[in-house]
């Protein structure tokens, strides 16, 4: 358990933020019966962030920009620039600071939020926003409530992969990528990579094949489960599923590309598990109860 609770933590970013809130509800579902373990994942949060801050700030490894971090409230934004254009003058005043508006209208995408956190970046003033946030969440706060449904638009067209099915979406790679240290794409058996690339073929052309890759389906079937849990006041199945609901909330909170199937790669793991955890626990106590009913008085 203290190993998977590292892997969370440090595997991604979203993982720790997952944990946390997998923490509490694992406090209030089970705190009083299981004490021993709520210390054991508070300590793992304690060696997770020393190892993600101290540790890494002592190493010299950089941390993400400020702009990384914000790519739903920047694809928010600029949809109301690029759609309706009607900032205040104060409100572009403050804009200006960190990015060039007249460059946002060419530059935005509404499915990936890079192009418009490299406007961002190519300001080299993002120490201002750092300094300043609380005056930029002013700001995010008045466009927004003036133009709600603009942000809503956003939200959907830069989350729509993790909760709609149907999306298509890049999963594996069969190619090297120009590099500059020598890495390149080696075949020593025609037979193995005649098959792998049947594999993929496969998995993107055939309609059923299709459905054990739609990262829409398993959100689906991840809140199914968890569902299943409560309908049948079974905390063991609910918290089996808040894992992996705490990663896709936190995807569709800061996730800078609609759709990328290694951020949520973890739900494709756990989803055959999900799947029959719920009826597991049910046909367990089914033959329970059998086994009562065939005991002799």
């Amino acid at each position: 358990m203290t190993v998977s609770a590292l892997g969370m933590c440090l595997f991604r970013s979203n993982g720790f933020f997952a944990f946390i809130v997998t923490t509490v509800m694992f406090g209030i579902l089970f705190g009083k019966q299981y004490k021993r373990i709520c210390l054991l994942f508070l300590g793992v949060i304690a060696v997770s962030y020393v190892l993600k801050h101290p540790v890494l700030e002592y190493m010299e490894v950089t941390q993400p920009d400020t702009i990384e971090s914000l790519s739903i409230p920047a694809q928010q934004i600029a949809r109301v620039v690029v759609d309706c254009n009607d900032l205040t003058k104060s409100q572009k005043e403050l804009l200006s600071e960190i990015i060039d508006i007249p460059k946002i209208k060419e530059a935005y995408k509404p499915f990936i939020s890079d192009p418009v956190k490299e406007l961002v970046r190519d300001k080299e003033n993002q120490e201002y926003l750092a300094e300043h946030k609380f005056d930029y969440l002013k700001l995010y706060l008045e466009i927004g409530l003036s133009h709600p449904l603009k942000y809503v638009e956003a939200w959907i067209d830069q989350t729509r992969g993790y909760w709609e099915g149907g999306n298509n979406y890049w999963i594996w790679n069969t190619k090297v990528e120009p590099n500059t240290i020598g890495i390149e794409r080696t075949c020593n058996s025609k037979l193995a990579t005649v098959l792998m690339e049947a594999y993929f073929w496969y998995f993107r052309n055939i309609e059923v094949l299709k459905l054990f890759l739609s990262i829409g389906l398993h959100t689906w079937l991840v809140i199914l489960a968890g569902y299943a849990g409560y309908v049948r006041k079974n905390k063991n199945v609910v918290f089996a599923a808040i894992p992996v609901l705490a990663i896709i909330v936190s995807l569709l909170i800061g996730t800078p590309v609609y759709s990328e199937f290694r951020y949520i790669y973890a739900m494709f793991c756990c989803v055959p598990f999900l799947a029959v955890i719920p009826f597991w626990n049910q046909a367990c106590l089914r033959k329970e109860m059998c086994d009562r009913e065939e005991e002799p008085k």
